[in-house]
């Protein structure tokens, strides 16, 4: 039949692969070869073949294609020949018989070998694999053709059973090549071994990009520093299956909801999703890729985010409140208004956002250069609008808590909530410290007695229109910084992340007798400058380097960063001393990207220095008294910040390699002496591994490979011994006029420093604005067609005010040390007396049996459940004043001035 002919036609005409080395696929094409002849001329057979003594003889034709062939049509069987004629050569009738005898074998060993049913033993199966990856031609897809293809296989004119085996290997076969070329499916083969290689479903979504984002790019999973030895080969279950995995022990700072609700919101989902459009994640899917090396940190719940971990807390043990109430009531039985949308909107906080926001849409302009098809799609603004903005310039959107609230279900009948009691945990005021004078914000179990399902309902009520204005900006912050990076100017423009890592305090053994401070600070900065030209599918090739900052404990906040900010211009700018030009030396802007801390960033001793950063140092006039101006630089600086508590990323990471370093040397007793910054600073100039970087060390983030160069300097305070070594950083406190707006957990999060005439003074202003914009219109120069987003920007001009003296800053701080621990004990006094009210009441009512007894002694749900933590860590006792080179008047003046008389 035709479609035979066909098959045959597609076998014999396919290019042997050049990848085709192995002994079966050598034998396989050559039997396909001899086979596609074989059926040339069964194509013209007649009945007389099944009479034929030769096993699949072929009868004669009755007329010969050859125009000058002489011989007649008539002769014996074993003189038969095929399409061409019976003029052949005794070559051709040497090729047709064996190719008859090959197909006849092939065609018996397939009856006895396929299998009725089910799967044959290990080796068949990948014979018949082998066999079908050639024998089937890409886009296979016509239903006769497969059929043919089946009976000439099988040779099953009449074993029905048999035949439909053999077709359903063969539609297998069709699924398995697909489109794939020949060559395609020999580096298959070969780079699968020979083993087993079907090919995966089209709508199918890959489950290693998530595994690997969450082993590698995830801000929230950070590597167990307490473990030295990795895994190796170990079996777990990961991505719903059994794998071998190889991998570093890590830590989660957040809950497996947190971690899925970061992948959805990252570029790595979004571009997985534009290149294969159809496919879909769920949550419970994507937290079956979290591996099981990422262990929960005990102390996340402390410093997670408030907001993020507050909601998905609360909202864990309202579907647990919901999933109890549905089972009982059978809501999923009797089609309640519940299984619509609020079963699925309670399943996480992305959820919960989607499902009572608006749908999400595209904002033009905001497209990565490099990456197409991924532009910002976000919720819309108007649904987002912050709570606390009182005047927005957009008309807030109606959607929310009542469009997926199911009122109507028996679950939340209002007398049900109000007596069904619950407990869940919330951030309260909590009392620590050695003497009950410290009082915290800590998650801790709400008193069962006195809240119920009711209070929790209103509560997570509460918290939607914040939740959906924090994850609008996480999101939208974080994408502009991803522009960000892609499209600063290599001319006059670099791009800095910053970080002031926590305090390391020292253990070695001299700590004993030292007279130094133990403690040292750790400041890491990452620079990317001198970017390569931009290409498509993926970041441009950039140039990452580290510098890190050690300074005394007492030697931090703004005045580290100022500090740190001008040797990285200087850095930037200077040739080196060897000859040469300098890195960028048209440097006029730095592009910087911190988080929102509200005593190093997002404060007036951070925004003053920066009003004075632009000015040129040689137009500062020599008698000038403004102290300001030592921080004039002629560069501006472009101060973005990001979402609070998300500003992780690979800054984190990178300031845990010297530190790691240090305190592997120490444990390992390799170092002994390295008791404060200055021997700090020594190993790490004589570490080997922290001399330049290493794969190892490499933080895989894209851009933000350490590629290129690791810097470390120091700062000492003037009067540690080791000013002659490093820059000096006296620790004065400067005062400086105060913007309006810069909270740390909101308010404006972009602040750009630049000259501008007629602001009269320095003659350079801060220009704040509500949110960083660097959508294709602001970089083009051209107006901003999204300046209603945030709150109405503005110019200010934070001038300096005065510096105290190093003597009057300590008095200061010892001054601000007693008011905050007179104000915390008297916080903490309230709160204690409360609780005990509180659980006398509750003993006086179990007594008595009442039903409210927290409501009779005045007690709030926040001051019952407030929890006594014995802990260390008291309010540290103050120096002496007689350190203090400051007369008593002199004192009571200054702290009048400041607010603090009588302290």
């Amino acid at each position: 039949p035709a479609p035979l002919v066909q098959v045959a036609s597609h076998i014999i005409r396919c290019p042997r692969p050049a990848q085709a080395t192995n002994r079966p696929m050598r034998t396989v094409f050559a039997v396909l070869t001899l086979i596609a002849m074989a059926s040339s001329s069964s194509a013209s057979s007649t009945s007389s073949a099944a009479s034929s003594s030769v096993p699949g003889a072929f009868a004669r034709p009755a007329s010969c294609s050859r125009s000058d062939c002489k011989k007649f049509t008539s002769g014996p069987p074993d003189e038969l020949h095929p399409v061409f004629g019976p003029c052949e050569t005794a070559m051709e009738k040497h090729r047709r018989q064996a190719a008859s005898a090959l197909l006849y074998s092939i065609q018996n060993h397939g009856q006895n070998t396929f299998p009725h049913e089910g799967l044959a033993a290990p080796e068949t199966e990948r014979d018949i694999d082998g066999f079908l990856r050639i024998a089937i031609h890409p886009g296979l897809g016509d239903a006769r053709l497969v059929s043919s293809t089946a009976q000439l296989i099988s040779g099953s004119d009449g074993h029905d059973e048999i035949k439909q085996y053999a077709k359903s290997r063969v539609e297998a076969g069709v699924r398995m090549v697909g489109h794939k070329c020949p060559h395609e499916l020999a580096a298959n083969l070969v780079a699968f071994g020979g083993d087993r290689a079907r090919q995966k479903r089209t709508d199918a979504y890959d489950l290693d990009v998530p595994l690997n984002y969450f082993h590698e790019g995830c801000p929230l999973v950070e590597p167990d520093k307490s473990k030295m030895q990795p895994w190796r080969n170990k079996n777990v279950k990961v991505c719903g299956a059994y794998r071998r995995m190889s991998c570093h022990p890590r830590l989660r700072k957040g809950t497996k909801a947190m971690l899925v609700d970061d992948y959805y919101m990252s570029d790595v989902c979004h571009q997985y999703e534009a290149l294969n459009p159809g496919v879909s994640l769920t949550s419970a899917r994507a937290m079956s890729c979290i591996c099981p090396c990422m262990k929960w940190d005990n102390k996340v719940n402390e410093m997670s985010c408030p907001t993020c971990t507050s909601m998905s807390l609360q909202l864990g043990t309202l579907r647990e409140y919901y999933t109890e109430k549905a089972k009982e009531f059978g809501c999923k039985e009797k089609g309640c208004e519940c299984q619509r949308v609020w079963a699925d909107a309670i399943k996480g906080s992305k959820e919960l956002i989607d499902a009572a926001c608006c749908a999400e849409k595209v904002y033009p302009g905001f497209e990565i250069p490099g990456k197409s098809g991924y532009s910002l799609r976000i919720h819309p603004y108007e649904c987002c609008v912050d709570p606390d903005d009182k005047n927005p310039r957009v008309s807030r959107c109606t959607c929310g808590w009542d469009a997926i609230f199911p009122s109507n279900c028996p679950c939340f009948e209002p007398s049900l909530m109000a007596s069904t009691p619950i407990v869940w945990q919330a951030k309260l005021k909590t009392v620590v410290g050695k003497d009950n004078k410290r009082v915290v914000e800590r998650f801790r179990d709400v008193d069962a007695a006195h809240q119920f399902v009711e209070k929790l309902v209103a509560s997570v009520k509460d918290r939607v229109p914040e939740l959906k204005a924090h994850r609008w900006k996480n999101k939208f912050l974080k994408h502009n910084f991803k522009i960000d990076v892609q499209t600063f100017n290599p001319k006059f423009e670099i791009l800095v992340v910053a970080d002031a890592a926590s305090v390391m305090e020292m253990t070695a053994t001299h700590t004993g007798t030292c007279e130094q401070s133990t403690s040292c600070n750790l400041y890491v900065v990452m620079v990317l400058h001198n970017p390569g030209e931009q290409r498509e599918g993926g970041e441009r090739d950039v140039f990452c380097d580290v510098h890190w900052f050690w300074s005394p404990g007492h030697i931090k906040g703004s005045t580290v960063h100022h500090k740190a900010m001008h040797i990285i211009k200087k850095h930037y700018t200077t040739p080196p001393p060897g000859g040469g030009e300098a890195l960028v030396p048209g440097l006029q802007r730095i592009r910087l990207w911190t988080d929102g801390h509200p005593w190093v960033y997002k404060c007036a001793p951070n925004f003053g220095p920066m009003l004075y950063w632009p000015v040129d140092p040689a137009s500062v006039p020599d008698a000038a008294t403004d102290q300001g101006y030592a921080h004039a630089d002629d560069c501006e600086i472009v101060h973005n910040f990001f979402e609070h508590d998300h500003a992780s990323g690979p800054q984190d990471i990178t300031g845990k390699i010297p530190r790691a370093k240090i305190q592997q040397a120490v444990g390992y007793g390799n170092a002994t002496n390295i008791y404060n910054y200055h021997e700090c600073m020594k190993f790490c100039m004589e570490c080997p591994e922290l001399q330049a970087p290493s794969g190892n060390q490499a933080h895989r983030g894209g851009s933000f490979t350490h590629n290129n160069t690791y810097n470390f300097y120091a700062f000492s305070d003037g009067r540690d011994g080791h000013q002659e070594e490093y820059d000096v950083v006296e620790d004065k406190k400067a005062e400086y006029k105060t913007l309006k707006g810069c909270k740390a957990d909101g308010g404006m999060y972009f602040y750009h420093s630049m000259k501008k005439e007629g602001s009269g003074g320095t003659g350079t202003v801060v220009h704040a604005r509500g949110f960083p914009c660097r959508c294709a219109w602001c970089r083009a120069g051209e107006p901003c067609r999204y300046t209603q987003f945030g709150p109405k920007a503005g110019d200010h001009t934070p001038t300096w005010n005065q510096t105290h003296s190093a003597e009057e800053t300590r008095v200061l701080r010892e001054a601000e040390k007693k008011k905050r621990a007179e104000r915390n004990g008297g916080n903490a006094t309230q709160l204690l007396s409360a609780a005990t009210a509180a659980a006398a009441a509750n003993t006086a009512a179990t007594t008595a049996n009442a039903d409210a007894p927290a409501a009779a002694a005045g007690a709030t749900a926040e001051t019952a459940a407030v929890a006594v933590a014995s802990s260390s860590g008291g309010s540290s006792s103050s120096s002496s004043s007689s350190a203090v080179a400051l007369g008593e008047g002199e004192i009571n003046e200054m702290l009048a001035r400041h607010g603090m008389a009588g302290v």
